[in-house]
């Protein structure tokens, strides 16, 4: 029965308007938690800490988890960019249906980078804030997307005896600001040979209303790895949680 649920819920979720909120909870505006559709383009994990490589070796992603291309030319993303400046997405950025769309400081061919694949913009000026950190995403017309940190401390990750470890959203999506829409990240994927820090950049990991990880949106089986921009996300997590009822 409680799988029922889930997948009633999904399905809700589905087919409400891209971006809307749902709000659950009391009707006391001081009460409720508003819990975010699916919406345009998300932040979906932060390696604000670098690498083992290199405290620099900073990155971000984005997540389109909807069934268009999202021209991405112009965009901004405020606090991203030394001393608290913005980031603007080149012209002809664009990030396909459920795929990612990752931001590095180095390129992945460069020595102080650990990432596997190539990043789709490489920018010498992101620099992540350990301290003051808050991220702004907006659209070319100055529209808020998304945000993530309220300005404090990031929420998690770090460094931890030499082995770095990323900020990664919740699902679903909350208030990016608040810390319990996020947390470290604990799986390693996206970095090259050798490296063990924590974090998928580059891939997105989605999980379940009981927090399993449904990999088949980004892995597939053990003998054939599924490319994320050629998978239909919600159709695999329907399909999952419609084997559990």
């Amino acid at each position: 029965m409680k799988q029922l649920i889930c997948f009633l819920t999904l399905a809700a979720l589905l087919f409400s308007p891209i971006g809307a909120a749902q709000v659950i909870g009391a009707e006391n505006s001081d009460e409720i938690k508003s819990e975010i559709s699916p919406r345009l383009i998300f932040i979906s994990e932060i390696g604000w800490a670098g690498s083992s490589k290199s405290t620099i070796d900073e990155w971000l992603e984005l997540v389109n988890p909807g069934d268009q291309e999202i021209d991405l030319s112009g965009w901004l993303i405020e606090g991203a960019g030394t001393g608290g400046s913005s980031l603007t997405l080149p012209e002809s950025s664009r990030i396909p249906p459920k795929a990612t769309y990752l931001i590095a400081n180095y390129s992945a061919e460069n020595n102080n980078s650990t990432l596997s694949a190539p990043p789709n913009y490489v920018n010498s000026g992101i620099s992540l804030s350990n301290s003051s950190f808050h991220l702004l995403l907006k659209d070319a017309a100055g529209n808020q997307i998304d945000e993530a940190g309220d300005g404090g401390p990031p929420f998690f990750g770090g460094t931890t005896s030499g082995q770095t470890v990323s900020m990664v959203r919740k699902q679903p999506l909350t208030d990016g600001t608040l810390s319990d829409s996020w947390l470290a990240a604990e799986n390693s994927q996206g970095f090259d040979v050798g490296f063990e820090d924590l974090g998928t950049p580059g891939v997105w990991w989605v999980e379940d209303d009981e927090g399993v990880e449904v990999d088949e949106a980004v892995e597939g089986n053990e003998e054939e790895e599924i490319d994320l921009t050629e998978t239909t996300y919600w159709t695999l997590l329907l399909k999952k949680l419609l084997q559990k009822i």
